[in-house]
């Protein structure tokens, strides 16, 4: 390849291309090298002309496959079906990939035989068959890939058989594949023929696309409901704290331990940074000033649980060289105000995550909005090939915080502000939340100067954000009228996703031994797998831990806080133009105006009256219905993390590792199986009281690692007293006067 036509990647970036294949840069940055040379117009003209031609040839090919399979499935006689049979077994389908796929016994679709065959007309090889002529077959790898050579490459072909006539759909990820698979399966479920697919050519169901806005928008809830209540815990506020530390030191000695402490524990924290770059140019280095960016990176380290510092400062004393850190670094800042630089820009950046975990959120908010002006400035003077590749990667990670951050500044401030009793929290407010906690702000790569250790985090992270996405989607990859089959069918398609992700994604010593949801394992045993797995690393754990936090955020999700005894809605909807203020701070009239404005989204057709009561059909759930669901997985899955909060407190570093976030959730989905089924299923009921016990002897330990223990302690045994208070079993957890569902709180 000539040097004088780069490749795609450096000619959008106005890198210099060495012309290589691939070229040098593409090599180290791990792109895609692809180089494109403009065609001349007969060379177009030339290859229309023989794709034309290859179409052709296709379409005549397939007419005459056509052709004959209509001449030999008029000779076809259908036999008689047996009189046992269900509609279930006498159709089939086909699932085959590039890897063999296992299915659990009792995940079996349909009843096949376990015989095989070989078709010489379909070059299939049929592995199953019924009475009525319907066969399971697997298609020849080798024809698949003459058929698709010239196609994008496949993960599955989904087939659906019957005689010689087979229907092919191609599946390109797993999202497509559980939604394809759907709608086969139920077809076959109640039909002997597959229909017409009318789900491109018709509207969905309204009341399918309103519980997806719904349940979307309780899962973003879920989700930052848990970011508040960690945050509220670890968090500590200005006012307690004082401007001058107790003992004064060598500031810059100190700054330089703290951050190296910082940057070799074995938390994923210190990834918004890349260490050698910022050591290089802010810590190590010779200057009369101190860097306003170390300042505040210090600041927002006295603030974070990491076991680590107290090998260098005192608990008691944190809270205090936080503060004084903070105001260094607020004097320096002050000073170089008008200067663009990586060192202020950070500086911005790291004091306003400062703010946040002190709780002053309109401060935080005021250095977030200067980091995100500053960000449009600096992002196009480091465009080029002449600027060091840590320093590029050193402002594309710390860009990364500036949504962290918001996200965090949002969830806060509609806490506090329920917190003051405002019954209307600015909805502005809750759409940047919404917005913030479900777009990606992280796309970490490695980079030349990360450490060993460091590059397994950033591909554990990169796997994890898959898991993600994927969780994401499945919400909206089928379709569901009724509340109690959305939760089901959601529940049972993620819980494919994450084991698939688990087993397959996942590389083999980024995952544990043990199997992931097995709560049978005696505790012992457990630990000594635990102890075998992260010899070297823990980051099995993050990524289990990953499982089964989404396991939490469902059951959250889709578990009401409180039981639905009678189903008696009022439905006097008031539009706010006839509303006077009293009616419209009523409880119910603002859970029906949120009902209303989903109406506008999904496009009902009728009136307000057969639109709510449409809606309150579909939202009828028994919470009890839901044992078999998704409660019993996520029950077993709190008992696999209370294991490994457990062992992650009995190692020395491991403690800086722990996530209240897991616990708190947990509690908070048990505390509602309790309520549920303290008298219906009193056996299952003590079950998880016992777990709930197990989870709040666990905080109890874990705030003698934290910094801000004193604080934690109090919280935890706030809430000890209000789940004592809430399971009694002599005050039976009964609502009366059931407005609406607690499926309507969004």
């Amino acid at each position: 390849m000539s040097k004088r036509v780069p490749c795609n990647e450096c000619r959008e970036h106005k890198r210099r291309c060495s012309g290589e294949t691939p070229c040098e840069r593409c090599q180290r940055l791990k792109l895609k090298c692809v180089y494109t040379i403009k065609k001349s117009p007969k060379d177009e003209e030339y290859i229309q002309e023989i794709e034309m031609i290859e179409q052709l040839d296709q379409l005549r090919h397939h007419i005459a496959l056509m052709e004959a399979e209509i001449g030999q499935l008029t000779q076809v006689q259908q036999p008689t079906p047996a009189p046992h049979e269900s509609p279930l077994t006498s159709s089939s389908s086909t699932l085959t990939a590039g890897s063999p796929i296992t299915v659990n016994g009792n995940d079996m679709l349909l009843d096949l035989s376990s015989y095989k065959e070989f078709n010489n007309n379909s070059n299939h090889t049929i592995i199953a068959q019924n009475d009525r002529g319907y066969s399971v077959s697997l298609l020849d790898q080798r024809q698949q890939q003459e058929d698709d050579e010239t196609r994008q490459p496949l993960d599955w072909t989904l087939s659906v058989s019957n005689g010689n006539l087979s229907i092919h759909t191609k599946i390109h990820n797993h999202t497509e594949l559980l939604h394809n698979l759907q709608k086969i399966v139920t077809t076959l479920e109640f039909q002997d023929q597959v229909p017409a697919l009318f789900a491109t050519a018709t509207e969905p169901d309204p009341m399918s696309k309103m519980l997806h806005v719904l349940m979307w928008r309780r899962y973003g809830k879920s989700r930052y409901k848990g970011i508040v209540k960690q945050m509220t815990i670890t968090s500590r506020a200005t006012r307690d704290l004082t401007t001058q530390p107790n003992n004064v030191i060598d500031i810059s000695a100190l700054m330089r331990r703290l951050i190296h402490e910082y940057t070799h524990c074995q938390h994923h924290m210190h990834l918004s940074l890349h260490r050698p770059t910022f050591m290089r140019l802010f810590v190590d280095c010779d200057r009369r000033d101190l860097s306003p960016a170390a300042l505040a990176l210090c600041a927002v380290i006295c603030m974070l649980p990491c076991r680590h510092i107290t090998h260098i400062i005192e608990y008691d004393q944190c809270g205090d060289y936080a503060t004084y850190f903070a105001e260094r670094a607020k004097e320096e800042i002050s000073e170089r105000f008008d200067e663009i630089s990586l060192d202020v820009y950070l500086g911005y950046i790291y004091m306003a995550l400062f703010k946040v975990h002190a709780s002053d959120l309109e401060e935080s908010n005021r250095y977030n909005d200067l980091a995100d002006r500053m960000r449009h400035v600096l992002e196009p003077m480091y465009q080029g090939n002449n600027h060091d590749p840590g320093e590029l990667a050193l402002l594309h990670r710390a860009s990364n915080v500036v949504g962290k951050v918001r996200t965090l500044s949002s969830v806060m401030m509609i806490s506090q502000q329920k917190k003051k009793g405002l019954k209307d929290v600015d909805v502005d407010l809750y759409a940047t939340a919404y917005k913030n906690i479900h777009e990606r702000h992280f796309d970490l790569q490695v980079v030349d100067g990360d450490s060993p250790e460091e590059q397994r985090y950033i591909r554990a992270f990169q796997m994890m954000r898959v898991l993600r996405d994927e969780a994401h989607r499945v919400v909206h990859s089928f379709q569901s009228s009724n509340l109690m089959n959305f939760i089901g069918v959601f529940g049972h398609q993620l819980e494919m996703v994450m084991r698939l992700w688990y087993k397959e994604t996942l590389e083999p010593d980024f995952r544990l031994s043990a199997p992931l949801f097995d709560d049978t394992m005696p505790e012992q045993v457990f630990m000594d797998m635990l102890e075998k797995d992260c010899q070297i690393s823990l980051v099995p754990i993050l990524t289990t831990m990953r499982i089964y936090g989404e396991c939490f955020l469902m059951c959250r999700t889709h578990l009401p806080n409180t039981i639905v005894v009678n189903h008696r809605l009022k439905i006097s909807y008031l539009p706010p133009e006839d509303a006077d203020d009293e009616q419209r701070k009523l409880k119910h009239q603002r859970r029906l105006g949120k009902l209303m404005r989903i109406r506008e989204m999904i496009g009902f057709d009728g009136t307000d009256e057969e639109y709510l009561q449409t809606v309150f059909g579909a939202l009828v759930l028994d919470t009890r219905d839901l044992r078999h669901s998704i409660l019993d997985i996520t029950v077993r899955a709190a008992v696999c993390a209370l294991r490994i909060q457990k062992f992650l407190l009995r190692r020395q570093h491991g403690v800086c590792l722990f996530d209240p976030r897991f616990p708190l959730d947990a509690l908070e989905v048990l505390k509602r199986m309790a309520k549920i089924y303290m008298y219906d299923d009193r056996q299952f009921a003590l079950q998880v009281r016992s777990i709930i016990d197990d989870y709040l002897s666990l905080l109890k330990d874990a705030v003698e690692f934290e910094p801000m223990y004193r604080r934690l302690e109090t919280k935890i045994r706030d809430f000890e007293d209000e789940v004592q208070k809430e399971l009694a079993p002599l005050n039976p957890w009964i609502n009366d006067d059931q407005d609406l569902s607690a499926y309507v709180d969004i």
